[in-house]
């Protein structure tokens, strides 16, 4: 009696103990998931589930599906196979942990410049670099491992690269950081450029055409090399027929005449002061006076004054 009774305690130890032997034993392994592939067998059947590492060994003879069920599943990850079985499925897996899995950082740390780059360092000067920071999604903050490589010599004129390069704890390299450093004889400061002038409201011109529009205060001149002018007639102090004084006889769209004046502060419209006919309009029909009347007739728009050399004047800036 007495031996059967230890015979009955044996096997009840033995039951309980020996998954937790396998679980012990388990746990000084490494739980990546290529350490998990190695155990892919009836007497060795790692599993993966939810990111955590089982040793599910022993209860493959306990498999309610037998142990062909679960057997293709050794060394693989069951999440998904796992994920419809009920509470107490998970809690008997749970007997079987052994580690949470190791997933292998494969990201690079990333390495931040301070300050600019090229800089400029005046030959003989004393250059600090700004240096950098790194940061790892894994190892956090790694600055303090940042190797920083400064060949900079501000006792020679040339240019230099600093180096920052950093490696986290899994052994990715981050992608190397430079900075130029210019050392040169001296700084020149770009110039300011400076603003476009407006013409002089004074520069005289001088310009000849054929009329092409008259207003009551104004003519527009178009010229064979300056193009189109509008000349401001309010200023006018004479209006000369072929260089002879005589009264205004009516400016006609079409005549020929040539315009002393100067410019205005935008440089594109002329304050007549003197206004020579040199010619009659060429086959246009525009009749129309400066003052509205018919070719022909006279008035007393402005009384003329004598200029002789105005006949000889030629088209000029002055």
């Amino acid at each position: 009696m007495k031996n059967l009774t230890k015979i009955a305690i044996a096997g009840f130890l033995i039951s309980v103990i020996a998954p937790l032997a396998s679980l012990f034993v388990a746990t000084a392994d490494a739980a990546t998931a290529a350490d998990v592939a190695t155990h892919n067998s009836q007497t060795n059947c790692w599993v993966i589930a939810n990111n955590r590492v089982y040793n599910i060994t022993a209860y493959l003879p306990n498999h309610p599906g037998g142990i062909n069920a679960i057997l293709p599943y050794c060394g693989h990850d069951i999440t998904s196979a796992f994920s419809g079985h009920s509470q107490n499925a998970n809690t008997i897996l749970a007997n079987y942990y052994v580690s949470d899995l190791i997933i292998p950082d494969t990201t690079r740390p990333v390495i931040t410049r301070l300050g600019v780059s090229p800089v400029n360092v005046i030959v003989g000067n004393v250059y600090t670099d700004a240096g950098a920071t790194a940061l790892d999604n894994v190892d956090g903050n790694i600055t303090s491992r940042i190797v920083t490589v400064n060949p900079v010599s501000t006792t020679t004129l040339g240019t230099y690269t600093v180096t920052y390069n950093v490696s986290d704890t899994a052994g990715n390299a981050a992608l190397q950081v430079i900075r130029t450093v210019n050392v040169v004889a001296t700084t020149t400061p770009s110039p300011t450029p400076s603003p476009t002038a407006p013409p002089s409201p004074s520069r005289q011109i001088n310009i000849s055409g054929r009329v092409t529009a008259i207003s009551s205060s104004s003519l527009t001149i178009l010229t064979e090399e300056r193009g189109s002018w509008i000349a401001d007639l309010a200023t006018s102090t004479a209006i000369v027929k072929r260089g002879k004084p005589s009264l205004f006889s009516g400016i006609i769209v079409g005549t020929k005449v040539k315009i002393k004046g100067i410019l205005d502060s935008a440089g594109n419209r002329i304050i007549a002061v003197k206004i020579i006919i040199t010619g009659k309009k060429d086959h246009l029909e525009d009749n129309h006076s400066l003052n509205g009347e018919d070719k022909g007739k006279k008035n007393g728009w402005h009384q003329l004054g004598r200029d002789d050399d105005d006949e000889n004047e030629s088209e000029q800036d002055d």
